[in-house]
């Protein structure tokens, strides 16, 4: 029953996507599995190409499996950012856009990380740890504005991300 939930809420999502001309990764049903994946895929989805920053939370999820943890915000919080910026750089070593420079390498690393730990917290504190319950408003009757604004609240997640 969980899966089916999920998978009508990925369908649900992408038709309202596609009905705003709004760009969907191509392992987004993977990705929509976790309510936590796409929330960490929009925010790493800056100056990479998409495909690598929507792998990005299923690379993690596995990182995080291999060293006996769960992957949830307070989890990821409490890595800090060192660890977490640490894995994100050995993780991207060849994934990086040819173009890119080290410095702006350097900058991705950092905000992205910084971002992320922010938003872990946020929904670890005020969401009682749960992503999922992020979205529990106007009695699940999502559009994509709705969406929107619901993630505006976490840093690095602006209108570029979103539209």
């Amino acid at each position: 029953m969980e899966v089916t939930r999920l998978l009508r809420k990925c369908e649900v999502i992408r038709e309202q996507a596609q009905h705003h001309k709004v760009y969907i990764p191509p392992n987004y049903e993977k990705v929509c599995r976790d309510p936590l994946a796409p929330i960490i895929g929009t925010i790493c989805d800056e100056r990479i190409s998409a495909n690598v920053a929507w792998n990005l939370p299923l690379s993690l999820c596995e990182w995080l499996k291999q060293q006996g943890l769960d992957f949830k915000p307070s989890i990821i919080c409490n890595l800090g950012k060192e660890k977490l910026k640490n894995w994100f750089a050995s993780h991207m070593q060849d994934k990086w856009p040819k173009r890119m420079s080290e410095e702006n390498r350097k900058d991705w690393l950092d905000k992205i990380s910084n971002s992320l730990i922010k938003t872990c917290e946020t929904i670890w504190k005020e969401y009682n740890d749960d992503p999922d319950s992020i979205f529990i408003v106007n009695n699940r009757n999502l559009t994509v504005p709705l969406v929107y604004f619901i993630l505006r609240q976490f840093p690095a997640i602006g209108l570029k991300r979103l539209l």
